[in-house]
């Protein structure tokens, strides 16, 4: 671990985060675990909202996310279009969803999801989302998020757009 990330104070609950990590599946669970931990399972609502690059790290996400939870029951949703999962939603309200920012902003437009009760907001490798143009829909969706949700930001660089 380099020396710069062990003099850090540590990450509570109640704070933002950011995480620079490599571009991998193995990484996920590092960011995922300690949102998946803020989850109510009594609370029935949409708790954690994960914006991604696109639909195949939003299933990877979904897919990691499900082994953190193990036994308990927290449904999840991996928004690999709007139409799709406005559907799930319906059927089966998520408290997890992952999807790019578009597809979010979509889902939210739509009202087949609700921001006001989130735990837990994460960006996950924000360098691509910039890359892929994705900057405006994030906005869009941030300023849908409510205030006191704290952030989770993972990048593999953090470059000026992404700071």
């Amino acid at each position: 671990m380099p020396s710069a990330a062990r003099d850090l104070p540590p990450v509570s609950r109640g704070q933002n985060a950011v995480f620079v990590l490599p571009h991998d599946w193995a990484s996920i669970a590092e960011f995922l675990a300690p949102l998946v931990d803020r989850i109510d399972e009594s609370d029935s609502e949409l708790q954690i909202l994960i914006a991604t690059g696109d639909a195949e790290v939003a299933a990877a996400v979904i897919a990691a996310s499900a082994r953190l939870i193990g036994e308990r029951s927290i449904r999840v949703l991996a928004a690999t279009s709007a139409a799709r999962a406005a559907r799930l939603a319906k059927i089966r309200p998520p408290q997890i969803v992952a999807g790019t920012p578009t597809v979010l902003v979509d889902l939210v437009r739509a009202t087949a999801i609700k921001l006001a009760n989130l735990r837990a907001v994460c960006i996950v490798w924000a360098d691509e989302l910039v890359a892929r143009d994705e900057s405006a829909s994030l906005e869009l969706l941030m300023a849908e998020v409510p205030k006191d949700a704290p952030r989770t930001l993972v990048a593999s660089v953090v470059t000026p757009a992404v700071d």
